[in-house]
């Protein structure tokens, strides 16, 4: 990503006018399950590394955060500058050379917040925007109102001299796209490991296991149902999942369907047992 001199030469002066208010580090918003991006450590050179961004909307009040982790400690020292490159209307051809419309930076002494006007990045008025620094991390907070969006592309950097670190390298989408669940498998436990005729069978369930991350949760919602032939057996317990096998039933095959949800997926498994 092309990182402007002129707009960093821009936000520079603003700061030094002191056109920003700093907090106290711990002070600002208090980030509760943020959108969390990652970027490799040990690929800034120079410039400072980014190896973490969370980013905390409030849709209610608009609080728009932004939290940048380093990977070492670094006070912004010579010349060095910490942004948040915003395209909001999610059009690389609008915009700055980059398609931002909307800049923030950090430097050692202050920072500024500007807006693209058709040909430049200039100061404008907003809400006060805060900054909480530390050895390690940046926190960047002002009002989603004044970039007229609470949905967009971005990406955070770092630069120094002329060494630059993109985070995450190829920029990102806030809020984040929402992940593929595909449910793969349904464990279980039977008990006894094989229905007996005249006696209880019973599924515990375990949990199922996602594609995307191998990752065992509990569903949502979990029912199961158990048919011998045409008819259907009672299920008792959790999710219906106990069943008292008829007797003289041996040699017969039980067919058990269990079906399961989780985050708005729905999945049905089927298994044949053969009664004992």
């Amino acid at each position: 990503m092309h990182v402007s001199m002129r707009t960093l030469a821009g936000l520079a002066a603003i700061a030094a006018a002191g056109a920003l208010v700093l907090v106290p580090a711990g002070s600002a918003a208090t980030m509760v399950d943020p959108s969390t991006y990652t970027d490799p450590a040990g690929d800034a050179k120079t410039a400072p590394d980014i190896t973490g961004v969370k980013v905390l909307l409030d849709p209610g009040s608009g609080a728009l955060v932004f939290g940048i982790d380093l990977g070492a400690d670094d006070q912004l020292a010579g010349g060095a500058a910490v942004f948040v490159a915003l395209d909001t209307d999610r059009n690389s051809a609008t915009g700055d050379q980059a398609g931002s419309d909307y800049f923030v930076a950090v430097f050692a002494a202050g920072a500024g917040l500007l807006k693209w006007n058709g040909s430049d990045m200039v100061a404008f008025n907003h809400a006060p925007l805060l900054v909480s620094k530390s050895a390690r991390n940046i926190t960047i907070g002002f009002c989603a109102c004044d970039i007229g969006t609470q949905t967009f592309d971005f990406a955070v950097g770092a630069v120094r001299g002329g060494d630059t670190d993109i985070a995450p390298d190829n920029g990102a989408t806030f809020p984040p796209p929402a992940q593929t669940i595909t449910i793969q498998s349904f464990l279980y436990t039977p008990k006894p490991f094989l229905p007996k005729s005249g006696k209880r069978f019973t599924l515990k369930p375990l949990g199922i296991r996602l594609a995307e991350t191998n990752e065992v949760v509990v569903p949502d919602s979990l029912t199961c149902a158990a048919k011998l032939g045409a008819k259907r057996l009672k299920g008792s317990g959790a999710g219906g999942c106990s069943w008292l096998i008829p007797k003289k039933m041996r040699g017969k095959k039980l067919v058990v369907t269990v079906n399961v949800a989780y985050r708005g997926e729905t999945e049905t498994f089927t298994q044949t047992y053969k009664i004992t």
